[in-house]
């Protein structure tokens, strides 16, 4: 339910953007399993440049709504390897030029 979901939410907002405790971030996403909480764990490891780590949130929550993050990110680790499946998913639900023009590099590059 919403309350409950808003409420796992802000529990884990707490643990990585207050606490910064990633780690017990993604052991409670993992345990609530909940789009909105691998989404919320996602934003705040990409913050942390712990990129690999957010694309595989990213992909949990299968939200692509930070694509334009991801991928300059990614291009600055040059981790285009992990890129590939997020770009995959992030297709399928944008359709966007940038998307298809980036998937082609990525696989180009890993």
């Amino acid at each position: 339910d919403e309350a409950k979901t808003a409420l796992n939410v802000s529990a884990v907002a707490v643990l990585v953007d207050n606490l910064h405790a990633m780690d017990r971030g993604k052991e409670f996403a993992e345990r609530v399993n909940a789009p909105q909480v691998w989404s919320k764990l996602g934003a705040a490891q990409l913050v942390e440049n712990m990129v690999s780590e957010a694309i595989t949130s990213y992909i949990k929550a299968e939200d692509p709504s930070q694509y334009t993050e991801v991928i300059e990110k990614s291009e600055q680790e040059g981790d285009y390897g992990m890129l590939v499946p997020f770009l995959v998913m992030a297709r399928k639900q944008i359709k966007e030029p940038t998307l298809d023009t980036m998937l082609i590099y990525a696989y180009a590059k890993s």
